[in-house]
């Protein structure tokens, strides 16, 4: 791709994150509006008396309860997408700026790869990082383990839970020649996620970037410009810092959730839990920051790879 091209894309991916920004914004406000409204209707019925021991038709109250659970669902598919989207833009970002730094263009496939709405060919796959041979060779065990007779002690959804063991390395099973089971490659937009990003997106929904001293040390060895990777060492650290809080804040609750902690240690992780803000949100906003500031910088690359 020429320079122009993936500005042109990267610009585009902008726009469709801020475009669905605005849309998931709407959508929560008017989720906030109508659980206002069905609040106050239900507040005002209880202050009429007690209610009748009869069924009593109520539209105003079913509609507007309808139209609630169609906004909270809205939302939450806004939300998804949202994230994708965050994600795709940040991962383009950061490929593109490792290519340029060392005077490459990059793999059109490969800024591809995460779109979460395409699909790919098994020849467009071969353009991505090879899926590792320990990962394969779980996952032909999870295939024949599935295949086989249930054993004692497996769980009653073990077929299930190895279809998505076998998804989550970006595989998926097809008929082979014969007419058995084969894994091949998984050409969807969640498998090739998971194959890129591994349990970071799996478990916290990030993508899995490199770490603020490996994109910095990448950068210093081409003699980008000092102010150039500041700007993206604090855009990287702050990243980082939320994968971190992520991580701690999942673990709190598996350790809760599996009965781990002490009376005490129990009260603390409760604690901490409810003290910490909303991260989904805070993700977003630092993973646009930094894949804004990596896209901003790429004049600077290309000058310096010149």
């Amino acid at each position: 791709m020429s320079d122009e091209q993936v500005d042109q894309i990267l610009a585009d991916i902008e726009m469709a994150v801020e475009s669905l920004r605005s849309d998931y914004a709407a959508v929560v406000s008017l989720a906030d509006q109508l659980d206002d409204e069905v609040e106050s209707l239900l507040e005002h019925r209880a202050a009429e008396g007690p209610a009748s021991t009869s069924a009593t038709p109520r539209p105003r109250q079913t509609h507007l309860s309808l139209r609630l659970r169609l906004a909270e669902a809205a939302a939450r598919q806004h939300r998804e997408a949202l994230c994708g989207l965050v994600a795709w833009w940040a991962d383009a970002a950061v490929v593109t700026v490792m290519v340029t730094a060392q005077g490459r263009k990059p793999d059109p496939v490969r800024i591809a790869a995460p779109d979460p709405y395409s699909l790919m060919t098994a020849e467009d796959l071969e353009h991505l990082p090879p899926i590792p041979e320990n990962d394969r060779q779980l996952a032909e065990l999870a295939l024949f383990m599935a295949g086989g007779p249930a054993l004692p002690g497996d769980p009653p959804d073990f077929a299930d839970k190895a279809k998505q063991h076998i998804q989550s390395v970006g595989l998926t099973v097809k008929p082979g020649p014969g007419g058995a089971p084969m894994l091949v490659e998984d050409v969807w937009p969640e498998p090739r996620r998971c194959r890129l990003w591994g349990a970071v997106w799996q478990e916290h929904q990030m993508p899995l970037l490199p770490s603020t001293a490996q994109l910095t040390e990448a950068l210093t060895v081409r003699g980008i410009a000092t102010e150039t990777i500041d700007a993206i060492r604090e855009a990287s650290s702050a990243v980082e810092t939320q994968l971190a809080a992520k991580q701690r804040f999942a673990e709190l609750e598996r350790q809760l959730n599996g009965g781990e902690l002490s009376d005490d240690d129990e009260k603390a992780a409760e604690a901490e839990i409810l003290a910490t803000p909303d991260l989904t949100e805070k993700t977003d906003e630092l993973l646009i920051a930094y894949a804004r500031t990596l896209t901003q910088s790429l004049p600077a690359m290309r000058a310096a790879a010149t």
